[in-house]
């Protein structure tokens, strides 16, 4: 795996080591995992949820990193808020079967 990572050199003192793991380390999050960060933060960008997250980063930090706490229905249901189109619209009938199928999915988390 260091071959691979391109840090794959001869260690002649304990001091080196650090350096060696430095090195992986910054490859495999970094270069490694790039395509898979890029490919997260473009679906994260399709709904403009990226740039809310950037613009309000302490908002996201419950819902986007680890926590003691379990995430229940009542707690995604109290993240996301559901807006309507207005009545007699052909998004209002869309939105209004999105919303349908989305209480299924907490009424199954619930259980």
């Amino acid at each position: 795996m260091l071959l691979i990572a391109g840090c794959f050199n001869h260690v002649k003192e304990v001091d080196e080591t650090e350096k060696l793991v430095q090195d992986y380390l910054e490859w495999y999050f970094c270069t490694r995992n790039s395509q898979c960060i890029r490919r997260f933060k473009y679906g994260l960008s399709t709904l403009n949820l990226l740039q809310k997250m950037k613009q309000y980063p302490g908002v996201f930090v419950n819902c986007m990193c680890f926590s003691q706490s379990k995430i229940n229905a009542e707690a995604t249901e109290d993240i996301f808020k559901i807006y309507f189109s207005e009545a007699g619209s052909g998004w209002r009938h869309e939105k209004g079967r999105t919303a349908a199928h989305w209480a299924d999915y907490l009424l199954d988390i619930k259980s």
